[in-house]
């Protein structure tokens, strides 16, 4: 009599058109009487205000019996645009979903619905064909103006999974398992009913999470009690708007230091030692390649602060699967690293250069210098891996062409550095001593000998400025696509 008098319970709250009626059915204190819940927003209760979604959960000895309702008027657009559309009840450890157990129920534009367990992996959502099987049972949905889906838990089933699929399915029963509750809703494939990527921008569509937590056997599913969750967030500690802006803020300062900054100071520091006009006691072309090194290693720190800063300051690692996103996410992070440690290297060995006349200036130029092209090749590499990551979006708005972009942008500053390798150093691109116009200078008296007549061609300054406008081209029409990708997303920058 108990069970049935239960499972009324759970068909009246999917027959209920009325959000505010299931208020009877939610009990907050610890009871086996009524049913545990999830209600988005809580204020919907108490006011005329319309709930979007409600999450209901009734528990005995060999099964945990959900009903889940959304409202779909948000959502009935992805039915011509996508096909089909789907509503997630995650449960996480926290508030993150980066490798937790998915409840999805998914209805398409021809009438067919279903409902299964999923398993995100980072930022991907896997379906679980087997584990659906064995820990699922009685699993319907129905749509009208709302998606309402159930489905029973068999809690004696989980023990028949594999190790493997342990790792990826939470044991609901376990009582020392507090688990919060995510919402999200998206658009699906309407063939095989996976599911896409929801909204990561602010708005409706962005997904809920319990700022409590809640345990479904506590302290057995025998002896059980039901929690009434009464909050919900949208973000952490930092908003999805705060932190696309870091993002995009870090591609932006990167692509100015990839494109104009760093090849410049690199080219003009190798072949603009012949210009002979001087500034303040040093050439200028020492101080050029000392400025623009120093404004270089600033934005570098800064980018490099605001990536990490909104990733709640941790160094991302590869998901359980590591797919080809997340490995790309991770090599980039590395090879970013292994890069910043070599620029920290090389302006502070800049600022601690020998003499002219010191034995060790020969070994200090050619490590400069070949520390300087490790650098220089290693951002072009990470930013081909950069541009591709699914965090700024631009290869599934334009395709192919920001990598063609960037192949074009790091092309030119390598024919311009040919050429004006051939200009400068022609005798079999062998270079000249680069100290040879200071070793004629006298830092003591400000002086300098006699330097032998020569012919200095203009042809490498005016490559060097081609190029410098090359970069600022490219460097734009990037900062353009990545700024346009983000408010198509949603994101008001």
């Amino acid at each position: 009599m108990v069970l049935i008098a239960r499972l009324l319970v759970l068909f009246n709250v999917i027959l209920a058109d009325n959000f505010i009626q299931q208020r009877i059915k939610c009990y907050g204190g610890n009871t086996p009487d009524g049913t545990g819940c999830w209600i988005v927003p809580n204020e919907c209760y108490t006011t005329d205000q319309t709930c979007l979604s409600a999450v209901n959960w009734v528990v005995d000895a060999s099964t945990i019996q959900f009903s889940f309702l959304v409202y779909n008027f948000d959502l009935t657009k992805y039915l011509s645009t996508y096909g089909a559309y789907y509503v997630a009840l995650g449960l996480s450890l926290d508030q993150k979903m980066g490798s937790d157990t998915v409840f999805v129920c998914v209805t398409n534009s021809m009438g067919n619905s279903t409902v299964y367990l999923g398993w995100n992996d980072g930022t991907h959502n896997y379906r679980l064909y087997r584990e659906t099987e064995l820990l699922l049972s009685n699993t319907a949905a129905s749509v009208g103006d709302k998606i309402t889906c159930q489905w029973s838990w068999n809690v004696e089933a989980y023990d028949q999974l594999s190790s493997d699929s342990q790792n990826k399915v939470f044991d609901l029963s376990d009582p020392d398992l507090e688990f919060y509750f995510l919402l999200a809703r998206g658009p699906a494939d309407p063939y095989t009913f996976d599911i896409k990527m929801h909204a990561i921008s602010p708005g409706n569509l962005y997904p809920f999470m319990s700022t409590e937590t809640t345990t479904f056997c506590n302290p057995s599913c025998n002896d059980r009690s039901y929690d009434w969750l009464t909050d919900f967030t949208q973000d952490n500690d930092m908003s999805q708007l705060t932190k696309q802006k870091m993002i995009t803020t870090h591609v932006i300062l990167m692509l100015i230091l990839l494109f104009v900054v760093l090849p410049t100071s690199i080219m003009i520091a190798r072949f603009g030692k012949d210009y002979l006009a001087r500034c303040c006691h040093s050439f200028v072309w020492f101080q050029m390649h000392r400025i623009l090194n120093t404004f270089g290693f600033v934005l570098f720190v800064v980018a490099i602060f605001l990536i990490f800063y909104q990733s709640d300051r941790n160094l991302f690692q590869c998901t359980l699967t590591c797919a080809t996103d997340a490995y790309n996410q991770q090599l980039h992070t590395i090879m970013g690293t292994i890069m910043g440690s070599l620029v920290v290297c090389q302006i502070f060995g800049g600022y601690c250069r020998p003499s002219v006349s010191a034995v060790s200036r020969k070994a200090w130029n050619l490590l400069h210098t070949f520390t300087g092209y490790i650098i220089y090749i290693g951002f072009c590499v990470n930013a081909l891996v950069g541009v591709q990551l699914q965090k700024i979006s631009l290869t599934e708005l334009y395709g192919r062409l920001p990598v063609y972009i960037l192949i074009v942008g790091i092309g030119v500053t390598i024919l311009v550095f040919i050429c004006c390798e051939w200009i400068v150093h022609s005798e079999k691109f062998i270079a000249r001593d680069p100290d040879r116009i200071e070793r004629f200078y006298n830092p003591a008296d400000d002086t300098m000998d006699e330097i032998p007549q020569q012919n200095v061609s203009k042809a490498p300054i005016i490559l060097i400025l081609f190029n410098l406008i090359t970069g600022l081209m490219v460097a734009l029409s990037l900062t353009i696509m990545v700024v346009k990708a983000s408010r198509l997303r949603g994101f008001k920058l």
